[in-house]
Order: C-alpha cells, then structure tokens, then sequence
C-alpha cells in the first residue's frame, strides 16, 4: 500500500493457481510496514478493491467506480488457504451520492470464506436490495472488496478469527451481472488470449 517498505498484497497467480487464461489475482494477507491512513487502514490487511489509490496530500484508498445500473450478483471463481482457521470475503455495495459527502447504500453483496479450498470454485454473490430505498433509484457507485482476511474490515459473528498473516485467497473471471440483462459485465480475468 503505496510506501515501497509495505510487502505486497496483490500479486498474479499463474499456473494451477490460475482458473482460466494465464493469470488470477491473488490477494494475500500482509502486516503493513509503514501505514499510509493509520484508523482506516488495518495494519495487517490482504485487499483487492475497485477503486483508487490517492497519493496527493495524505496517501488514501478511494473505493469505487462509476455505476450506473442495479445489479443481481456479483459472479466469480477463488480458491482459498486461509493460516489458523481464517475467514475471507468479498463485499460489494451499490451505492448513491445524497448530500455533502453522504452516501445511500441501494444494495449489497456478501460472500464468506470459512474453509480452505484447494480447487477453483464458482460461486454468485447475489445483492441484497436496501429495504427503505426505492429500487427505481439508479445507483452512481459501484464498491467491491475482495479480502483474504475478512476482519477487522468486517465484524460480525459468522467470521469470528482476526486476521492472519500469511492467508491467500485467488480470485479469476469476476463479472457483475445487471439485473434484467442475460449478459454479465466482465470485472476481471479470465484475460483474452490472442
């Protein structure tokens, strides 16, 4: 994250740790060095975001990308190792700018990693629609999170271990699938051979 003394956290995985074309992202969990955004950035962390990272004034992650469409699931295939009994995720919100720097969460996605899976798996991440916002209202922001380790980013029961240096999660052919529209939106991977 940003400082060249921080290990790296994102890296390709190729071969059989590849699902389809040459590469996958591999996320693995680090202990962060020199932390840029100490409070909000965890000091032990393995993240893969859509997003940005700013490094004018006081180095920041900038969650998100311009959205303009409600969406059924977010689709992807991982693999994951997780250190001590670990537990992953990936969240993703759709989201609305209202006032000032406030924001309105029109939906969400969630999907636990609580157990080690040497093989590639498919799974769907199907949103969850905010019950007090009108569907009709188009979100402006798109946020996903890919995390080998879930907490402290994530805190609730059902992912009970703290982070653990060392974990990986392997993520390929990651798509967003509108609802409505029978063709998903590729996000990343599998890469187009020539």
């Amino acid at each position: 994250l940003i400082s060249p003394t921080n290990p790296t956290s994102v890296t390709q995985g190729t071969g059989a740790d590849a699902f389809a074309g040459t590469y996958s992202a591999k996320i693995s969990t680090v202990k962060i060095t020199t932390n840029p955004s100490g409070g909000t950035i965890p000091d032990t962390v393995g993240l893969l975001l859509l997003g940005s990272v700013s490094l004018s004034g006081t180095p920041s992650l900038k969650s998100g990308t311009g959205w303009t469409t409600r969406l059924q699931s977010i689709d992807f295939t991982y693999k994951y190792a997780p250190v001590n009994s670990d537990n992953g995720v990936v969240l993703a919100y759709l989201t609305k700018h209202t006032s000032g720097n406030s924001r309105d969460t029109l939906s969400a996605a969630y999907y636990p990693f609580t157990a080690a899976g040497s093989s590639f798996t498919t799974v769907s991440a199907p949103f969850m629609d905010n019950p007090n916002i009108s569907t009709s209202i188009l979100p402006d922001t798109l946020h996903i999170y890919f995390l080998s380790s879930a907490r402290p980013w994530l805190d609730i029961p059902e992912l009970p271990m703290s982070a653990q240096g060392g974990s990986a999660l392997w993520v390929d052919a990651a798509t967003a699938v509108p609802v409505g529209l029978k063709t998903p939106i590729k996000l990343f991977g599998p890469e187009t051979k020539s």
